[in-house]
């Protein structure tokens, strides 16, 4: 069975570093849990939570959002 790429995996390694569930992660950002999953889904991020995240994760934006599909 082949595993499906995570497309934005240092998202979700970082996430998993810092033991933070989607729940705190999506409060965090001011969404709610599901809109985060999705929006973690597609990097369909808006600027401002692109800036809270790396902010919140202290990486760097080409490193937090480097894309798991070969792009």
């Amino acid at each position: 069975m082949k595993q499906k790429r995570k497309l934005l995996p240092n998202l979700y390694k970082e996430q998993k570093v810092m033991k933070l569930t989607n729940e705190e992660v999506a409060a965090y950002l001011g969404i709610n849990r599901s809109t985060y999953y999705r929006l973690r889904q597609t990097d369909g991020f808006r600027t401002s939570q692109v800036r809270t995240l790396c902010s919140l994760f202290r990486k760097d934006f080409e490193y937090l959002f480097a894309r798991g599909d070969g792009e």
